[in-house]
């Protein structure tokens, strides 16, 4: 008897299905969950970023305060009208990110001011040995946790041993020492004296004097994130043993259908407003933030200060080092910047081959001086790494009042030298 070449063409196909689903159940699954689960811990730490800079944005401090902050136990902390000013700020936030445990400010005490050390019980809960100083002071905390404590609806404290003075005092893990150090912004995924998972961001807080006020962080704790990766297992786990060959076929065109329309989609390109080299915004970017950040205040008496950092002898560098090893200079430089400035108020741009700029709100031009200096050490330690030593660096200033109807343009080529490094 002899088979129909269609029947052998049908045959064929259902053996590659079993194949592709045999493929599937040993070879795709484990990638596939591991590409969910670093995908979703990437969007995690993007989402962390976000809003420690959002709480950063809405938030100030005086020098003042933190010496009434450094002075107060923590059992006064909940009362303390910075304290609540602050928890309002993460609370709002928090509505729409449940994930968030805790919300703080992180702050270095001089060793003369040390209170606590470890004692030798307390070794597993603060994950160290004995005899190490706890130097480092929550001057805000916020916690979301209410199986401990609710300090907005009420004045219950459901767990008052938590609120010991010693609970305000820990010390800077080795991840966070550098990116305190060098004030800039980051991520970490750590466990808790629990055992869970969480991920911490920070950036660098300044007062309203310019001075150095901590690190704001906060905590999303990954307990939801378990729960989702679970669900997709058990699921997953079902499909691959009760599915017939005709639905795992059909899966598999339905997910090749969806993957395929996912990466036509297209979004919103914002990327044109930045630069793709240093990472800050280019000019066509600068009458964009005009319109959409100055022109509505332009009524009000609000400073605007701008300082241009001008790399003297890039040509030079560029014929002794390469045009790629430029551009990561170029790239550090946009780093340091966007590492020690307040976004969106404050406004990054490479304004041109050699120059960056960088267009401040809100803040004195005293102020604005100390965070360039601060830029310009960083700029410096990237010279040093990369061992470019011969950088000619100066920066110039320029001021104005938003009621001065002077545009940014003209406030930038008005700018007037300060300093030659």
């Amino acid at each position: 008897m002899k088979i129909k070449f269609s029947n052998i063409i049908l045959f064929t196909i259902l053996i590659v299905v079993l194949l592709v689903y045999i493929a599937a159940c040993f070879i795709v699954y484990p990638r596939f969950i591991d590409k969910i689960e670093n995908s979703y811990i990437d969007i995690a730490q993007a989402s962390t970023r976000t809003i420690v800079q959002a709480i950063k944005s809405q938030f100030t401090m005086t020098d003042e305060e933190i010496e009434t902050l450094l002075s107060i136990e923590y059992k006064d902390l909940p009362a303390n009208k910075t304290n609540v000013r602050f928890e309002k700020i993460v609370r709002s936030i928090a509505d729409d990110n449940p994930d968030i445990r805790y919300g703080y400010i992180m702050f270095v005490v001089p060793e003369k001011n040390i209170k606590y050390h470890v004692e030798k019980n307390e070794e597993g809960y603060y994950q160290t040995q004995a005899g190490k100083p706890l130097d480092t002071i929550w001057l805000l905390n916020v916690n979301l946790d209410n199986t401990r404590y609710d300090t907005m609806s009420s004045d219950i404290i459901i767990d008052k041993e938590y609120l010991n003075d010693k609970n305000r005092y820990s010390y800077l893990r080795d991840y966070d020492i550098e990116l305190y150090d060098n004030e800039q912004s980051g991520t970490n995924i750590s466990d808790d004296e629990y055992g869970k998972q969480y991920i911490s961001g920070l950036t660098p807080l300044y007062t309203t004097g310019g001075k150095f006020a901590g690190m704001i962080g906060i905590d999303i704790f990954l307990d939801n994130y378990f729960n989702y990766i679970k669900q997709i297992k058990i699921f997953f786990q079902f499909i691959f043993t009760f599915m017939t060959l005709f639905l795992v076929g059909l899966l598999c065109t339905i997910f090749f259908s969806l993957y395929n329309r996912n990466n036509t989609k297209k979004t919103k390109d914002t990327s044109t407003l930045i630069d793709t080299i240093t990472g800050v915004y280019n000019i066509s970017a600068l009458t964009k933030f005009e319109n959409e950040n100055i022109k509505p205040i332009r009524n009000a008496s609000i400073p605007i200060t701008v300082i241009k950092i001008s790399l003297i002898n890039l040509t030079e560098l560029t014929e002794r080092y390469g045009q790629d090893k430029v551009n990561i200079f170029l790239a550090s430089i946009g780093a340091a910047i966007k590492n020690h400035i307040r976004m969106p108020q404050d406004f990054p741009l490479y304004y041109n081959e050699d120059e960056f700029v960088v267009i401040f709100t809100h803040l004195s031009p005293g102020a604005v001086e100390k965070i360039t200096y601060r830029i310009l050490d960083n700029i410096k330690a990237a010279n040093k790494k990369m061992k470019i030593s011969d950088v000619d660096i100066s920066f110039g200033m320029a001021s104005m009042y938003t009621n001065e109807k002077i545009s940014l343009s003209n406030l930038i080529e008005n700018t007037k030298t300060i300093a030659n490094l």
